[in-house]
């Protein structure tokens, strides 16, 4: 199943380009539950809702994802990688639908075809519940196409930026930002946030988390276009999600403010009902005033009531021996519960947190993802995903983009995510890089260990007082440490601690030496990841030094700031006839 991935994985990158035409074929799929989908018919559930994707499929790998809008046309999503979906829990706490969102991870989206209902002429509601991994652009959901290859259409857009913003835009290929509202609230990562954004005809409003956050005075048609409707990326593939999604709504009427808050998981709006009431009382009481003169002669019965209070000693009795049995039988109840979590790990045999893998750790680096039911990479925690950022995993194919491949690294662990307080092993844990508690008060990427390109690691530059989020920003190479090589690794102490985050005085930092053979320089030559120093690597290596475009950090093998022969000379020191890397 592995191997499955890394092959449709690598597919994508001749799929992405013709993901239009792909949609074309997704048409039967998207429609099978509505064979008499025309224009005719009424678009919404009649509250407006035009398609909801709650993500709540019982399979987590499953490639389609069901409208549960409940209208008269089914708009199911298809997945444009087949078997990249990833349902996993949980979901977004607040939203309606909390036990599980979509993982998306960079290259792979939903979508659903072009139909009329999508388009919803000057009225319009697109929201959703999203928990960004990355800062980039990236498109939440989309009937438009931006960048990329094929025509562009004018449309509609919510998506994150590069700068930690929320956007909503309007018609792009004619009229550019003139219809864009940006937030001024920014996103985290990896925290949940709900956008939304609508239009009226007249005003475009952005919320974000429930409030509105943004608006624009503005009359544009929003566009008709053939497009499908996506989730997670433009149509093009590009500007791709990573990150989860869950609860996504299109509505074909601009929703109320307070219902807004209640997608965010706000209160209820307000009953219109008590707007109501007060009317038939305004009449009552002109009636009222004849018949008052009548009362006015009605002192007496004023002494009736004060024989009343005699009865309130009945209704005092009354409550006291009630309450008080009733709550003495409650507690008994508290008792079952109790039993339940007990017996549940005996039911699962080997895997005592019932996540469906056996609690044994995890002795192969094959991230992200662990399909091996033999190994828990956090056991005794329950992941049924077993994400794992930082582990060791074969390359996808060329040209090696740095959204989809993890290259092998010398300081990878084995232990998943959702056990592992620093994923990246960049020195910062996920709740310092989230939050910007590193000391250095800054916001940094928990799943990559160089949030700003400079080669650096974010922890080190924390501790030597650099700005890890500022390219400009980076400290002399020689507070790292000497030239010197103590444990014979092929790397330099101040490239160790620096770029690499290993220890210096140990050649295999990570303990995988006993699986691979690779010391920690081997691990950093082998560019392609596989762990096998050989031709492969060098042709990476030569294209970096003649083609700009493939001039990543991670192909930088001795972390000078160039691509030279240098780094050619490191490489080929690892290859060896047996075609491992040598011991």
């Amino acid at each position: 199943m592995f191997s499955k991935r890394l092959h449709l994985a690598s597919g994508f990158r001749i799929t992405a380009f013709v993901a239009v035409a792909a949609a074309a074929l997704l048409v039967p799929l998207a429609m099978s539950r509505s064979q008499t989908g025309t224009a005719a018919q009424p678009c919404d559930n009649g509250d407006g809702e035009v398609a909801r994707w709650a993500f709540e499929e019982s399979n987590p790998h499953d490639d389609i994802a069901l409208d549960t809008a409940g209208g008269t046309l089914a708009h199911d999503a298809v997945i444009n990688v087949p078997g990249a979906a990833f349902r996993m829990p949980p979901g977004a706490p607040l939203g309606a639908s909390p036990a599980q969102a979509n993982h998306f991870f960079g290259f792979p989206h939903f979508a659903t075809p072009d139909e009329p209902c999508l388009d919803p002429g000057n009225s319009i509601t697109v929201a959703a519940w999203v928990q960004p991994e990355a800062v980039s652009p990236q498109t939440l959901i989309s009937k438009a196409i931006t960048t990329g290859g094929g025509s562009v259409h004018d449309g509609y857009e919510i998506g994150l930026t590069g700068t930690r913003q929320v956007f909503f835009r309007i018609n792009q290929q004619t009229s550019g930002d003139t219809f864009r509202v940006d937030s001024t609230t920014l996103y985290g990562t990896p925290i949940w946030l709900h956008v939304a954004a609508t239009y009226d005809g007249t005003t475009m409003i952005l919320y974000v988390n429930g409030v509105a956050d943004g608006s624009l005075a503005a009359s544009p048609t929003l566009a008709d276009n053939p497009l499908p409707l996506t989730i997670g990326s433009e149509s093009s593939g590009f500007n791709s999600l990573r990150g989860k999604m869950d609860d996504v709504r299109v509505y074909n009427r601009a929703l109320a403010p307070c219902e807004i808050n209640v997608l965010a998981g706000g209160t209820p709006c307000a009953t219109p009902t008590p707007t109501n009431t007060p009317e038939p009382p305004t009449d009552t009481p002109t009636a009222t005033p004849t018949d008052t003169e009548t009362p006015t002669g009605t002192p007496p019965p004023t002494d009736t009531p004060t024989d009343t209070p005699t009865a309130t000693d009945t209704p005092t009795d009354t409550p006291t021996p009630t309450p008080t049995e009733t709550p003495t039988d409650t507690p008994t109840p508290t008792d079952t519960p109790t039993d339940t979590p007990t017996a549940t790990p005996t039911t699962c045999g080997l895997d005592v947190d019932c996540d469906r893998y056996e609690d044994f750790a995890a002795t192969l680096h094959l991230g992200p993802f662990n399909f091996n039911v033999h190994e828990d990479n956090c056991p005794g925690l329950y992941n049924t995903i077993q994400e794992n950022n930082d582990g060791n995993y074969i390359d996808h194919s060329p040209p090696y983009m740095s959204g989809v491949d993890d290259e092998t690294w010398p300081d990878t662990d084995a232990a998943g995510d959702a056990c592992d307080t620093d994923d990246d092993n960049d020195g910062i844990t996920d709740l310092d890089e989230a939050d910007g508690g590193t000391g250095c008060a800054a916001i940094t990427d928990r799943l990559r260990r160089d949030t700003d390109g400079d080669r650096f690691l974010d922890g080190v530059e924390c501790a030597l007082g650099t700005d890890p989020t500022s390219f400009a920003s980076k400290p002399p190479v020689t507070m790292c440490g000497g030239t010197t090589d103590a444990d014979g690794d092929k790397l330099t102490e101040r490239i160790e601690i620096c770029f690499y985050g290993t220890d210096p005085s140990n050649s295999d930092t990570d303990g995988d030496k006993a699986l691979d053979g690779a010391k920690d320089g081997c691990e950093a030559a082998s560019l392609n990841g596989d762990r096998i120093v050989n031709v492969a690597d060098m042709g990476m290596l030569a294209t970096a030094i003649t083609n700009p475009a493939f001039r990543v950090v991670s192909v930088d093998v001795n972390k000078d700031g160039a691509w030279n022969p240098a780094d050619q000379g490191l490489v080929a020191s690892f290859i060896s006839p047996s075609g491992q890397c040598p011991g």
